[in-house]
């Protein structure tokens, strides 16, 4: 039978009871004639030469391969199991092929660890990588069950990780020529520009920049790759997010010239208590719009100056899809802040950009307030998760879904029309200082005028830029597809504030902001709307409108924002770098779904 099984590509691994594929690269579960089904569909073997290897595989007794014991880390590589390129974490030894996996793995589970690393300005840090050993060579049993595996040592001295991966067949000969001179030329031409002072320094531009896919009228129409030419793009991301939600100790940014950039522990309690501070601002502007008219709310979702909207401003339904939109205003709150804080030689040599004077004199209005010295017997400061309903709804295009959202809110607007008497009887709610300051400083961004006819030069409208950066590091773009719901999302909040700001339904006394009156309210806001809220307005809504639009016509001819892709061994299907569904698995999920259905056949209905 040994015969046999060699004839077949089979082979019986020992010390490890195991039956390998030859050709998949992969050991088979013995159960039933798993591995004859195997040979016969998968290679074409005939039922005549697999006759009676199923009564021998049986009789081996083999354990299922996801129960066999992992060889050593280090050992020599199995001839026939295929060869991974992966990673671990340094911190708890997860395993995992995808470098974004691990990223996200680290975010969640390890947050203190990468934190402290960088509060104590240690330069082998200063990345996430360095908390990822990668370039390592992975062996394991099965198929998609990473996190079971081993490392094996290359022979001739091959660094780990340089391999040549086992699913990619070798190019022609001819295209390997071509490839290496086309790599040798673009090596030559990037060390004469690097050495005459034409390129940056790869630490401060990467080389995806000027990858030629997005070199596309979308690139152009947005302006990114001039925007963020020569700058230090994690210091960008680093303050754009919230406070941590241990609100511990000082936020590592990033480091510059061997030295940490960091968030005193002090400022990061103020931008905490500025945060709780918007939620309360945030609550103020959704009861104003719970009191407005229909007639009103149309207007202000308007987009000419001439005529409304067909339907009306409403708020969304869905708490995530709010909690969404809260969490990226207040990344911009915080990466304002932040940005100011820095002295402005650094954020000119790291940010290619400073503040203008009024920029610098609403930020010094909000921050140094003495309001912020004080405790509120109603203030209670959350603590703040910065990926908190980041990926909740994510990539949806919130005008697509407003049609369902306003057929759920007509119940709650009737029962809010029941009492006519409701807008008069409720007596204001305490005066909130600190809300009022934010809400000053939210109006100055809504309503900045731009300078010299940039719109990037509004503190809106380059944040916005700031999250069509990739995460973590912001080495690539996001596309159209992908920031249109970003878009919506800050177009919903300044629309909100806005109105906040001009017919608030109660007054804002500490920034003298009286609450609205009964009548000529529609004059008040088109006073407002038709120089700042309107498509062709130099004004942030202006162009997040415009953007918004030119982004749905280039989507539409985009194509699919998720590739599938299929491994070679036709067994695995993923997606999104980091997703995978192995046909096992999926035959389980089917075989599962006949089982549960067949119980609720049997449920009494008593």
């Amino acid at each position: 039978m040994m015969e046999q099984l060699e004839s077949l590509g089979l082979y019986l691994n020992q010390p490890e009871p195991a039956i390998i594929c030859i050709q998949c690269k992969f050991a088979l579960k013995p159960d039933g004639d798993c591995i004859s089904r195997h040979l016969g569909e998968r290679h074409g073997i005939s039922k005549p030469a697999r006759r009676g290897l199923g009564p021998f595989i049986r009789s081996l007794h083999l354990p299922d391969p996801e129960t066999l014991s992992m060889r050593l880390d280090g050992s020599s590589p199995h001839p026939h199991l295929r060869i991974h390129q992966g990673a671990v974490c340094r911190h708890c030894g997860l395993r995992s092929t995808s470098l974004e996996v691990l990223t996200r793995h680290l975010k969640k589970l390890h947050p203190q660890n990468i934190q402290h690393s960088r509060g104590c300005g240690f330069t082998k840090s200063q990345w996430l990588q360095e908390h990822i050993l990668d370039r390592l060579s992975l062996q394991t049993w099965t198929v998609g069950n990473i996190r079971r595996s081993w490392t094996v040592h290359l022979s001739g001295g091959q660094p780990q990780g340089l391999h040549k991966p086992a699913t990619i067949y070798q190019a022609p000969e001819a295209i390997q020529i071509f490839t290496k001179e086309l790599y040798a030329r673009e090596q030559q031409y990037l060390s004469q520009q690097q050495v005459g002072g034409n390129l940056p320094q790869p630490t401060c531009q990467p080389t995806s920049a000027t990858d030629a896919t997005l070199l596309t009228n979308w690139m152009r129409r947005t302006g990114w790759e001039e925007t963020f030419r020569n700058t230090q793009r994690d210091l960008i991301i680093a303050m754009a997010q919230c406070p941590l939600k241990d609100n511990s100790g000082p936020l590592w940014l990033a480091n510059y010239k061997d030295e940490a950039l960091i968030s005193s522990q002090e400022d990061e309690h103020k931008l905490a208590r500025i945060m709780a501070a918007f939620d309360r601002l945030f609550e103020r502007c959704n009861d104003t719009i719970k009191h407005t008219d229909i007639s009103l709310r149309r207007w202000l979702r308007g987009i000419y100056p001439d005529r409304p909207y067909k339907r009306p401003f409403e708020l969304v339904v869905k708490p995530g899809t709010e909690r969404r939109y809260r969490q990226r205003f207040k990344k911009c709150l915080c990466f304002w802040v932040r940005l100011w804080r820095l002295s402005p030689t650094l954020t000119r040599h790291l940010c290619q950009r400073t503040l203008s004077k009024p920029q610098r004199m609403a930020l010094e209005t909000l921050w140094d307030d003495s309001l912020w010295e004080q405790y509120d017997s109603f203030e209670n400061i959350p603590l703040l998760n910065e990926d908190e309903g980041e990926d909740e709804d994510e990539g949806e295009d919130d005008e697509d879904n407003e049609e369902k959202e306003e057929e759920d809110k007509k119940y709650e607007d009737k029962k809010e029309d029941k009492d006519p008497n409701a807008y008069f009887t409720q007596s204001p709610p305490p005066q909130d200082p600190k809300a009022d300051l934010v809400l000053q400083f939210c109006l100055f961004m809504a309503t900045e005028d731009f300078e010299d006819g940039n719109s990037k030069s509004t503190m809106l409208v380059y944040f916005s830029a700031v999250c069509g950066l990739t995460l973590p590091t912001g080495a690539n773009f996001l596309r159209p597809a992908q920031f249109t719901s970003i878009l919506s999302s800050l177009i919903y909040c300044t629309r909100l504030l806005i109105m906040e700001s001009v017919l608030p339904r109660f007054s804002h006394d500490y920034i003298g902001l009286s609450g609205r009156p009964r009548y000529g309210q529609l004059d008040i806001l088109n006073n407002v709307r038709k120089k700042k809220m309107c498509d062709g307005t130099l004004s942030p809504l202006g162009e997040f409108i415009s953007l918004a639009a030119y982004g749905q016509s280039l989507r539409r001819s985009e194509g699919p924002t998720i590739q599938f892709e299929w491994s070679d061994d036709g067994e695995d299907i993923s997606w999104d770098e980091c997703f995978r569904v192995t046909m096992d698995g999926f035959r389980t999920l089917v075989l599962q779904s006949k089982i549960n259905s067949s119980r609720v056949d049997f449920i009494d209905p008593l």
